[in-house]
């Protein structure tokens, strides 16, 4: 199988070994891939056999093949003749015929799906790459402009809160509070893509310590407080004792925060609960809302990219965050799940192991040299 080249039929390459006939080449090769026809038997031997402009070494090599039958035909992909098949025999007495022809047809039809098959996975190859660019480029130019604008805000609102002049700054102090929230929430949406890119190009790191689920759950619950209050739902922590493992406590914190704000955004009015326990060398840290709950067949899917099972319009957000935490808690050697009936709430449940698995762990060591290894933190007192 094989193209035409530039060099004579069988010249040397300089190296030991034969550059493929030109265009101008007897050769049967060339003869299949110029006419996209076949070449069978007598006819296919005799344009074997033609020396032309041959080196003597290709002759040679020829004669030591004692060919005595030969088969040429195209491998087309898509209309378009890519390659030839050439096949001989020096079997004596036998000739290639229509059942020869017949199987060799299958294998170039075999060959032809192989090649576009490589070829259609190398451009999605290609297409993926070039979206995972866009996505980081993107996420990073984005941030560009929003960090001096956090900062700007952030000085008026330290400005504002220690005016002592009379003038009301009441209002203006709720607007800059209100645009700082919204820039928050647009940081996140860029983080949010940016781990996209992340994770589909496998350039998610995780840096491991020691870190106390109970102290970072109520943490968490303090700091979601007042949105909390706004959503008209109560927060309510409750453990089984101390929980500490080695994760990372950025991510592991990301994927609490997204289970947490999904729970009050669906959940409004309602409690919300967040129990964290540990068995057999897992931690087990669950969230359970009363809002509209999900479809059984909505169950896997929400955890898909880019997938919702309420509405845009109506709800918000780009479908990303239990898709990040479940790659996160995936990563991390554990899992997401969640139960859930139409209009009955639902119960996300993270699980999680104290310390990854041995070849987890080797693949994390560069990543966690340096890092403090703290002692186990006591349990935080209930709120």
């Amino acid at each position: 199988m094989g193209a035409p080249g530039r060099g004579p039929a069988g010249a040397a390459d300089g190296t030991g070994g034969l550059v493929p006939p030109d265009w101008s080449s007897p050769q049967p090769t060339v003869q299949v891939l110029g006419t996209g026809g076949t070449l069978l038997a007598d006819e296919a031997l005799a344009a074997l056999r033609q020396p032309g402009d041959s080196h003597a070494r290709y002759l040679e090599l020829l004669g030591k093949l004692g060919a005595r039958t030969a088969l040429a035909l195209p491998i087309s992909v898509r209309g378009q003749t890519l390659a030839a098949l050439l096949l001989v025999s020096d079997a004596p007495g036998f000739h290639y015929g229509p059942h020869e022809l017949a199987l060799a047809r299958e294998l170039a039809r075999r060959t032809s799906v192989a090649m576009d098959n490589a070829r259609l996975y190398r451009q999605s190859q290609e297409a993926v790459r070039l979206r995972e660019d866009f996505l980081s480029v993107a996420s990073h130019e984005l941030h560009t402009p929003l960090t001096p604008l956090r900062l700007h805000l952030q000085t008026l609102q330290r400005a504002l809160a220690t005016r002592d002049d009379g003038v009301d700054t009441g209002r203006l102090t709720a607007k800059v509070d209100k645009a700082l929230a919204q820039v928050r929430r647009l940081s996140q949406l860029v983080d949010d893509l940016l781990d996209v890119s992340r994770l589909t190009s496998g350039r998610l790191r995780l840096r491991l310590e020691l870190v106390d689920l109970v102290e970072l759950t109520r943490d968490l619950a303090e700091r979601f407080s007042e949105q909390a209050r706004a959503a008209g739902c109560t927060l309510r922590v409750t453990t089984e004792g101390p929980t500490t493992g080695l994760w990372d406590r950025m991510r592991l914190e990301q994927v609490l925060t997204n289970l947490i704000t999904n729970a009050l955004k669906y959940g409004v009015g309602h409690p919300v609960e967040l129990h964290v326990s540990t068995s057999g060398g897992r931690a087990r840290w669950s969230i359970r809302d009363h809002g509209i709950g999900i479809a059984p067949e909505d169950l896997e899917r929400i955890f898909g990219r880019f997938e919702r099972a309420v509405s845009t319009r109506q709800y918000g957000g780009l479908g990303l965050g239990l898709y990040i935490s479940r790659a996160i808690a995936r990563a991390s050697g554990g899992d997401i799940h969640v139960e859930s009936q139409p209009g009955a709430g639902a119960v996300f449940t993270l699980e999680l192991p104290l310390e990854p698995a041995r070849d987890t762990r080797e693949g994390l060591e560069s990543h966690t040299q340096g890092t403090a290894r703290p002692a186990p933190a006591s349990e935080a007192p209930g709120p």
